[in-house]
């Protein structure tokens, strides 16, 4: 794979690949990247290579926002759920040892 991604790299930016890094490419793993999702996934990474503009990186920052306070929700919903097993755990411990512990 290392050997791969150079050749790729090299010739993928032209346009064009040699003969060798195609059939690499086909023998590898990796060959469901070329076609997956329309073929859309390699032109993608290659657009990576170009500076973002203001309105990408506003909108970057809004989905991170908005993903971050989604996980923030769901670790305090996951707290509560904890704490609310943390009580039924001891009163079934109570019950069951006749209050001791």
């Amino acid at each position: 794979m290392a050997l791969l991604l150079p050749s790729l790299i090299l010739c993928g930016v032209l346009g064009v690949a040699t003969a060798l890094a195609t059939r690499d490419l086909r023998a590898s793993r990796a060959w469901f990247l070329w076609h997956a999702f329309g073929g859309w996934v390699i032109p993608a990474l290659r657009r990576l290579n170009e500076p973002a503009s203001g309105s990408q990186l506003g909108t970057a920052l809004v989905v991170a926002a908005v993903a971050m306070g989604l996980m923030l929700w769901a670790i305090l919903w996951q707290g509560n759920i904890i704490a609310y097993q943390r009580e039924v755990i001891r009163m079934l411990q109570a019950s069951q040892f006749g209050g001791i512990g």
